[in-house]
C-alpha cells in the first residue's frame, strides 16, 4: 500500500497525507492523474478561494476536499 505526501507547492498543504480514491488517465507525456482527497488551506477570497469564503471559511483555515491532481504533486512511501 502506497501514502501520498504532499510536495511544496501542490494543491494540498505541504508534508499532509492525502487518500488517493482513484486513477483518473495519464496524459500524453505519461504524467498520471488520480482524484485525492487532502488537506487544503484556504487563501484570500478570490478565485476559486470565493468558494470557500463564501461557505463560512477564512483565509488559513483548513478543509478537507477532493482533487484531480497530477501523482507528481506527492512524495509515494510504501507502507
Amino acid at each position: 500500500m502506497a501514502v501520498y505526501i504532499a510536495k511544496p507547492d501542490s494543491w494540498f498543504k505541504e508534508g499532509t497525507m492525502a487518500e488517493l480514491l482513484e486513477y483518473h488517465y495519464t496524459d500524453g507525456n505519461g504524467e498520471k492523474y488520480g482524484l485525492f482527497r487532502g488537506t487544503y488551506v484556504v487563501e484570500k477570497n478570490e478565485g476559486y478561494d470565493n468558494f470557500w469564503h463564501h461557505n463560512g471559511y477564512n483565509e488559513g483555515d483548513e478543509v478537507q476536499m477532493n482533487e484531480v491532481c497530477a501523482y507528481s504533486e506527492f512524495e509515494e512511501r510504501d507502507v
